[in-house]
């Protein structure tokens, strides 16, 4: 079932399905809930599943504010959308920018998360690295608005991250990859690098110890950059379990998909 709710002055769009307790998913940058849909669907039997559009993403708003668009608006997206469908607590699952705004929810809200699963997730930069990052997305972010979607999606799916994507997926899920970026907007992904980007966001290095909630951190064993983090915030969390997927880089739910949501059902019984 299709939703649109507003939440202060943005409309957020996400999907339900499934019965049981609550899950929700969290897609990453230029991405949407359609890009979800194979956990959606393979979860469904064993919760009801909330898939959301992040602000700037999909059918949600892509407001001009950049202020709109920050980790703590994210997390207020979150709160009102769970709200909305009456979860008082829900596992959340997260990819990349969806982790971060996942991981960022958990410390602010601990008491509604049931359980987490962090894909391809970064807890933040430092301050010295954040700093060269932000200059880098802030130029990046003027791109996107100067060339348009297109040549952004054309040159951002050429990034190496995404070669061993590219190479599993196959030319028409390739195809269909890029049509989605396509969905979305300039602005609305412009003012999601400038607000939510990971030098934007508080880094929660020095928080992670509080997250006492169980907590799956997951990458793709050729992903070696993620793959390290998720070691390095396994060592700071009370309750966190690493889990990594073979023959799979950055996207590891989309190049193993069967891997993946079998993992995560089984931690969810």
């Amino acid at each position: 079932m299709k939703h649109k709710i507003s939440i202060g002055d943005t409309s957020l769009a996400y999907e339900s399905n499934g019965k049981g307790p609550f899950l929700m998913l969290v897609h990453g940058f230029t991405g949407s809930s359609s890009t979800m849909s194979y956990l959606a669907e393979a979860l469904a039997p064993y919760r009801t599943v909330l898939s959301i559009d992040l602000i700037g993403h999909g059918k949600s708003d892509s407001p001009e504010q950049v202020d709109r668009y920050t980790i703590e608006s994210n997390i207020g997206h979150l709160r009102g959308i769970l709200s909305h469908a009456g979860a008082k607590k829900a596992d959340l699952i997260g990819y990349s920018l969806g982790g971060r705004i996942a991981l960022s929810f958990a410390h602010a809200f601990s008491d509604k998360v049931a359980s987490l699963f962090l894909i391809g997730t970064s807890p933040g930069i430092n301050n010295d690295e954040a700093m060269i990052r932000k200059i880098s997305d802030s130029n990046l972010a003027s791109l996107i608005e100067s060339d348009g979607v297109e040549i952004f999606v054309d040159q951002w799916m050429q990034l190496p991250i995404w070669k061993s994507l590219q190479e599993r997926i196959g030319p028409a899920s390739w195809k269909e990859s890029r049509e989605q970026r396509l969905e979305n907007s300039s602005v609305g992904l412009a003012n999601s690098l400038r607000g939510s980007g990971v030098s934007s966001m508080p880094p929660l290095h020095n928080f992670l110890h509080l997250i006492t909630n169980p907590v799956h951190l997951i990458a793709g064993e050729e992903d070696q950059k993620f793959s390290r983090l998720a070691e390095q915030m396994n060592q700071l969390l009370p309750n966190g379990q690493v889990h990594l997927v073979p023959d799979a880089g950055h996207a590891a739910h989309l190049e193993q998909p069967e891997f993946v949501s079998e993992l995560i059902i089984k931690a969810l019984k």
